[in-house]
């Protein structure tokens, strides 16, 4: 997918970008995004060892993580979908926590901030915490997506960070990866104003035949959250989004199973 800057009279000082995957190049990349998806619910050796102690094959058990509730995999699949994207976008932050992993069962929602990195500087004065809210609308339209992600992303978005970074560091640990959770205690204080700057990123995930650029007019004229805070619009269209989701979560059983 390539970034280009969507043109927008809202949110004066923001940067707005858009992003449109054609279902032809979505099917192309569909085994990539299959192995992406697999990891982001599990890491391959736990799960070769729950196959393992069940008995039955990495496809059987990759089904029992899987979620199979349309909403569900509807949100899951935006928010990761936003995640890769992100990652190979300008100053390239860092994602290291898979939240998907941590859910009591498979159609369990996962609660907290949506997305939670960083992007470190070159000394702490450059460093960014980047946090970002995804709404993903695949079937439906809601000429309110832009504004209620907003929304959400924006309030007590300072105290929501808080929580969200005791836990992610706190994931880091129990899963072995002590230099990332390293990295991240560099931020573990989001009150601590100054340390370094805030990234608020909104990110729409949707069908490309439902969107239109109107529902970006809901949004205020501008914000008001200081110079340590940059606020981003990200808006990821996709052609026939249902129908991929379904083609990449089938596709991650299939490459387990390979």
């Amino acid at each position: 997918m390539i970034a280009k800057p969507l043109s927008c009279s809202k949110l004066n000082g923001a940067d707005f970008w858009s992003f449109y995957l054609s279902e032809s190049a979505s099917n192309e990349v569909s085994e990539h995004h299959a192995r992406v998806l697999i990891d982001c619910y599990i890491a391959a050796q736990h799960l070769q060892a729950l196959a393992d102690g069940a008995g039955v094959s990495l496809g059987q058990q990759l089904q029992e993580v899987l979620p199979d509730a349309p909403h569900i995999r509807s949100g899951d699949f935006g928010e990761i979908l936003c995640r890769s994207t992100l990652l190979g976008f300008g100053d390239e932050p860092e994602f290291p926590v898979y939240r998907w992993r941590n859910r009591s069962h498979k159609n369990d929602t996962v609660r907290g901030m949506d997305l939670i990195g960083y992007v470190k500087g070159a000394s702490r004065k450059d460093d960014r915490l980047v946090v970002c809210e995804v709404k993903t609308r695949a079937t439906t339209p809601n000429q309110k997506v832009a504004i209620d992600c907003y929304e959400q992303l924006t309030e007590g978005y300072v105290t929501r960070a808080a929580s969200a970074l005791l836990f992610a560091h706190q994931a880091l640990l129990r899963d072995g990866q002590t230099e990332r959770a390293a990295e991240l205690a560099r931020f573990r204080n989001p009150h601590e104003h100054g340390s370094y700057r805030w990234r608020l990123t909104a990110s729409v995930v949707h069908d490309s035949a439902l969107w239109q650029d109107s529902f970006l007019d809901a949004l205020p004229g501008s914000y008001a959250f200081g110079s340590g805070v940059e606020v981003q619009v990200v808006v990821i269209r996709v052609a026939a989004l249902m129908v991929w989701i379904d083609l990449v979560y089938d596709g991650a059983i299939a490459d387990a199973a390979i």
